[in-house]
Parts: C-alpha cells; sequence; structure tokens
C-alpha cells in the first residue's frame, strides 16, 4: 500500500458525501465508524524494507558521489508534523483534518530538499532582524565552526557568516552545479509502524479563551523514528579561510538538532535529536522460560483507565520454587492479556499493586508497581 495515495484517495473511498452535501456528516455516527476503520487501517502500517529501499541512497547511487555527507537523527519532542498546509479535510466526525506530506514513489513521510535547505538558512542572520537577534545568531553560528577548526576572523564575524550563506545555499554562479552544496530529502531508515494520532485545541481569541475548543485531530511521525538527512557538500573557502565538508555537516547538525524541522516547530513537532542507543537486553531470570499469555477472558475484566490501580494476585509457585503472578499487559482495542511472571520478593498469595500509564493513543506508556 502506498500511503500517499491511500491518505488522499483511498482514505475517503465509500464516503457517502450525500451526508455532506446535507450538512449531516459531522455528526453522524456511521461517517465517524467509516473514519475510525480509515484511520486504524493508517496508525496500523508498518514501513515495509522495499519502500525504505526506495529511499535509500544506495539505491540510486547517490552514496558514490563526490561529497556525499549523511547526518542520521530521530524524531523527537511531540514527533513529526509535515505538510500541514495540504487540503484534507470534508468537516466529518472522525477525520484527521490536516494535509501530511508523503513521498509519491515509496509512500513514505520524507523533508524534501528544499525544505531541509530554507530550515538551514533560516538559522543565518537577517537585516530585516533585530540587531540583537542577528548577534545572537552570529555568536551561535560562529561558535559552531571554530570548534570544527574554522579560523574565523575575530570582529569579522558577521561579514564572514553573510558571504558563507551565500557559498552555501546559492553558490558560486561560475560554477556548475555539481560544484555546488546540494540538499537531498530526509527519509526515514526505519521499518515498523510510525504513525501516530495527534490533535490541537485552538482557542477562540474572540471570546477570551472562555469558549470550549474544538480539537483537531492529525496524523504525525511518532518520536523516536530515524531519518536520514543527506548532502553532497562542497569545501568553501571565505576570504582565504576554509570551510571543510566536515564542518558543514557539524554546523547542519547542530541546527537540525537544536530549531528543528517540519510544521509546528514552536509546539513542539519537529524536534531531532541523536539516536539513542539501544538498551542492554535485561540479565534473564529463573522464571523467563517459564513466561506464557493468558487470554484475558480467562479472568475478570477489569477497566482500563490510565489512573487506575490494579491488583495482580501471587497464585502459585513454579517449578523453581519462586512466586508466581499475573501482571496485565495489552493495548486498548486489541484485547487484554495476562503475562506470568516469577519475582524473588514475593510470597505465594501476596497481592502486587500495579499502576498503568496509558499515552495518548491508548497504549501501556509504564507500568509501576505501587509502594
Amino acid at each position: 500500500m502506498n500511503l500517499r495515495h491511500f491518505y488522499y484517495r483511498g482514505y475517503y473511498a465509500g464516503l457517502d458525501y450525500q451526508k455532506i452535501i446535507d450538512g449531516r456528516a459531522k455528526t453522524d455516527k456511521s461517517i465517524g465508524e467509516f473514519f475510525a476503520r480509515k484511520n486504524a487501517v493508517l496508525f496500523s502500517y508498518s514501513a515495509p524494507v522495499s519502500a525504505i529501499e526506495l529511499l535509500a541512497p544506495t539505491e540510486n547511487g547517490l552514496d558514490k558521489l563526490d561529497g556525499y555527507t549523511e547526518i542520521l537523527l530521530q524524531t523527537g519532542g511531540q514527533g513529526l508534523l509535515t505538510g500541514s498546509g495540504y487540503a484534507h479535510e470534508t468537516g466529518s466526525l472522525g477525520e484527521l483534518k490536516l494535509g501530511f506530506y508523503f513521498d509519491p514513489t515509496s509512500g513514505l513521510p520524507t523533508l524534501p530538499g528544499h525544505s531541509v535547505k530554507g530550515v538551514l538558512r533560516s538559522v543565518f542572520p537577517k537585516k530585516s532582524e533585530t540587531e540583537s537577534f542577528q548577534d545572537g545568531k552570529t555568536k551561535w553560528l560562529a561558535k559552531i565552526l571554530r570548534d570544527q577548526s574554522v579560523a574565523i576572523p575575530e570582529g569579522g564575524e558577521a561579514d564572514f557568516l553573510e558571504k558563507l550563506e551565500t557559498a552555501i545555499f546559492q553558490g558560486d554562479p561560475s560554477l556548475p552545479i555539481s560544484q555546488h552544496d546540494i540538499f537531498l530529502e530526509a527519509a526515514m531508515t526505519q521499518t515498523g509502524p510510525f504513525l501516530g494520532r495527534d490533535a490541537l485545541a485552538p482557542h477562540d481569541r474572540k471570546t477570551g479563551g472562555l469558549k470550549n475548543p474544538v480539537p483537531i485531530p492529525f496524523v504525525k511521525v511518532l518520536p523516536g523514528v530515524a531519518f536520514r538527512f543527506s548532502f553532497l557538500l562542497k569545501k568553501s573557502t571565505i576570504g582565504g579561510v576554509e570551510v571543510s565538508e566536515s564542518a558543514k555537516k557539524a554546523l547542519f547538525e547542530a541546527i537540525l538538532t537544536t530549531f528543528g524541522a517540519g510544521a509546528k516547530t514552536r509546539g513542539g513537532y519537529g524536534v531531532f535529536e541523536k539516536i539513542k542507543p539501544v538498551a542492554a537486553a535485561p540479565k534473564p531470570n529463573l522464571g523467563q522460560n517459564l513466561l506464557s499469555k493468558i487470554p484475558a477472558n480467562q479472568f475478570k475484566q477489569l477497566p482500563l483507565k490510565s489512573t487506575d490501580a490494579y491488583e495482580a494476585m501471587a497464585n502459585g509457585k513454579n517449578d523453581k520454587g519462586k512466586t508466581r503472578f499475573i501482571l496485565l499487559v495489552g493495548e486498548v482495542g486489541k484485547g487484554l492479556a495476562f503475562t506470568q511472571k516469577w519475582p524473588t520478593d514475593l510470597v505465594e498469595g501476596e497481592i502486587l499493586q500495579v499502576r498503568l500509564i496509558l499515552n495518548m493513543n491508548g497504549q501501556i506508556q509504564e507500568l509501576k508497581a505501587i509502594n
């Protein structure tokens, strides 16, 4: 399935447009159920290897070109929102209201090269900005470059950065394009699920914020999804001072991890951070090989609320003589399961209290024992 085609075509396939014309789509229950099914398909989509490979530099030989450089980062903050200006709304109940940019070929979210270029250039000082703002940008950029052994003249930082901006983002018109810095699209590098649901709640300024806001649901890339930012970089010389490809890479990475990219960065979206190392697997316990799943319908049904505390009772011993108890795991809408675990610090019949903490998608985010 190509997500771009699905989101802008398949998402509305089968919709009863007469209800939109009649003005019933905003409240009609069947419309809400229709989009609930469509949203389930969207959020359950898992990026396949074939789509990831389409965007890989090895697929088209870009990694073999002179000056190829890449920066690997992952989404952070609230996740990534891009292409929100595209039209995607019929005013229907349950519909995702904002547009989203999906690559036409792979169907996966990308940041086009011109968007990446615009984000990076926006951090350079502009004459239209206040003097203090320009000064702050100048000092910040100059420090990063000096940390990369770029010998910027003292007192000449503003002039140096102005010329560097021209060299990077416009290039020398006397040179062929192949000798300019080229900004490629930023693309996902990992398979698996990557989309989530979020909502904005804008307040009505006319009522001074007293009117209850109407949430605007939309789709986003979840935090923790890896992206590759790719470039074809060339060495620049400004007034006899060399700015290497590695110095430019360090500068670009600092800008991306400080200011982010995509839409609504002031709201915590578009944050990018260095990829966090995978935590080491926990040491195996004595009962590890005896873990098993038991269907939820064999136990009493428990209401799933983020503030409720649940009790799990130790109900026997395994063959190693360690106490066994039942622990609740699962996701909203996908059924609950109870996993057996064997701690060493419980006695048979003892009750362990646990608290569920859910994220906005109704998935278990944390499971804490209550002392």
